[in-house]
């Protein structure tokens, strides 16, 4: 009996910590974001410290969930059937929480359009 009410507060134990663990937002797919198009010019320095060529597939990740420790890291894009793989380059301080910037040729890759926001999912790669 002692052993079945220590394993039932054990249980209990660790049901209480996992609750209280902070979630990973890192490994979530982050679903119907929006994504516009800017353009880098002849390329420029973005806030990873990362020069960013034109032919760059790059993105910026909005100020809630731009951190440094994320800068180079892959992320998959899916929208319209398609879908891609792009590299965590700047931050976007006018985007939505999980919305993105995509460089323009990433952008282009999905549609050629760059005036008119996509809608599409992404998260990051392992």
């Amino acid at each position: 009996m002692r052993c079945l009410i220590a394993a039932h507060l054990l249980l209990v134990l660790f049901a209480t910590l996992a609750a209280s663990l902070p979630i990973n937002l890192v490994s979530r797919t982050h679903r119907d974001t929006t994504w516009t198009s800017y353009s880098v010019g002849e390329g420029l320095v973005g806030a990873c410290g990362f020069f960013i060529h034109k032919s760059a597939f790059g993105i910026a990740l909005s100020p809630e969930k731009f951190q440094p420790t994320l800068c180079g890291r892959i992320i998959s894009l899916k929208t319209g059937g398609k879908q891609a793989y792009a590299q965590v380059l700047d931050r976007c301080d006018d985007c939505g929480y999980a919305d993105l910037k995509l460089t323009e040729r990433l952008f282009t890759y999905f549609s050629k359009d760059t005036n008119t926001p996509l809608v599409g999912d992404w998260e990051f790669g392992n």
